[in-house]
């Protein structure tokens, strides 16, 4: 079995369990249908290794929390093998920062792993900046080739953009680098052809479809949605609570259920108290996916209008759940919603919005679940994706062997000619 040594930019930790979920999927995803494949994970306290300098008061309890942070330990979280250690850093905007503070840590991790199970043969940087200019690094220190999952939205993100709109050198120079870049969707495709960027290899991220699923749910006179992100202005939540809000005034049997939570939160609930639908949504917090998936498939439609999304993973969980979907033009959802799985708006349009809610309360009935569910089954299973992405990797180990083959016939001819 080979070994893939996976360097993510994000991961869920006690403390922000969300980040980086998809990631933690996927390596969950080989370790159940790929027998040729092993993921390592490598964790240096992603999302939580920022040292808090613009909430000074923040930093000594920020720093007694790092002294308790694990250096070198491995766990194994089903069935993915993960070794942890440390870093203080702080933003690439001030000297000394970014990146580059979390070279010696992964160093420390790759070596770890090497000592445990002999070899390593593949890097996996998830996004660009950070994991990809560190995969890129370590890639020339170790002689492992590295391939790149970006999912970064909107690609790059505003503050790895130049002054011109360009790329940070470090991510242009990763992309380059890598073996294989893998997006998400056919946005990003376009995205890094605008960019003159490498020609990317597009494939989605995956959903369990056996914990995602439709089921029967008993008439009871209320019309229920389903709205589950990070609650943030950038999701659209503050349009949602404002559209659900004028769809009440002509269909009073809609409710909505909202999971997540977020930084805007008390904003959000501000927000709906004024505009009288507070205590028409059932406010769930952060659920586990057990939970999630118990409460869509219980539900008769999904709701989410965000303004910007390179894929949306949580779209695919609702279709595996058989709803139809309520989503923006914002980018990933494009690709693959279509008249038969739901209704697609313009970003931060709340008529149009509040409008597709109205259709959704008298024709969610009509969509044919069993078919949403086969189409994103069919699309995106676990399954397929692990091997989608097992040809990458077989693509690339196959390349390295032929270019280090032809090297050493290279100088098998030289040594016979001396």
């Amino acid at each position: 079995m080979k070994q893939i040594f996976v360097i993510p930019s994000w991961y869920p930790s006690k403390d922000d369990p969300v980040s980086g979920i998809f990631v933690k999927k996927q390596a969950e995803a080989f370790c159940q249908y790929s027998a040729q494949y092993m993921p390592i994970v490598g964790l240096w306290g992603q999302c939580d290794e920022n040292i808090p300098l613009n909430h000074p008061k923040r930093i000594p309890s920020w720093l007694r929390d790092y002294t308790r942070r694990p250096q070198g330990q491995w766990t194994t979280e089903n069935g993915v093998e993960v070794v942890s250690d440390r870093v203080i850093s702080w933003s690439h905007r001030l000297p000394f920062g970014g990146a580059a503070r979390l070279l010696a840590v992964t160093r420390r991790n790759i070596q770890r792993a090497i000592q445990r199970f002999g070899q390593i043969d593949l890097l996996h940087a998830y996004v660009s900046y950070p994991a990809g200019f560190v995969a890129s690094q370590m890639s020339r220190e170790f002689g492992i080739p590295y391939v790149i999952t970006e999912f970064m939205g909107p690609f790059p993100f505003l503050a790895h953009q130049q002054k011109n709109g360009e790329p940070r050198t470090e991510i242009r120079q990763a992309i380059q680098g890598s073996a294989c870049t893998i997006v998400l969707s056919e946005y990003l495709r376009c995205r890094f052809s605008e960019l003159l960027l490498p020609e990317p290899t597009v494939i989605p991220f995956s959903v369990d479809h056996s914990r995602f699923s439709p089921q029967t749910r008993t008439p009871d006179g209320i019309v229920r949605m389903v709205c589950c992100c990070r609650l943030v202005a950038e999701k659209g939540v503050f349009e949602l609570i404002m559209s659900f809000s004028h769809a009440l005034e002509t269909h009073r049997t809609l409710r909505l259920t909202l999971i997540g939570s977020g930084p805007d939160e008390t904003a959000l609930r501000a927000h709906a108290r004024q505009f009288g639908v507070y205590e028409l949504i059932d406010w769930k917090g952060q659920l586990e996916n057990d939970a999630v998936a118990d409460i869509m498939a219980g539900s008769d439609f999904f709701v989410l209008p965000s303004h910007f999304d390179t894929f949306g993973v949580v779209y695919i969980e609702a279709m595996a759940c058989g709803l139809p979907i309520i989503a923006t033009r914002c980018g990933g959802p494009d690709g693959f919603i279509h008249e038969a799985q739901g209704i697609l708006v313009e970003v931060k349009n709340t008529a149009q919005l509040t409008a597709a809610m109205c259709q959704m309360v008298e024709d969610y009935a009509n969509y044919d679940r069993h078919g949403i569910r086969a189409y994103s089954e069919g699309c995106f299973a676990d399954a397929m994706v692990v091997d989608s992405v097992s040809k990458v990797y077989d693509r690339v180990l196959n390349m390295g062997s032929s270019v280090r083959q032809l090297k050493d016939n290279r100088h098998e001819i030289k040594a016979r000619n001396f």
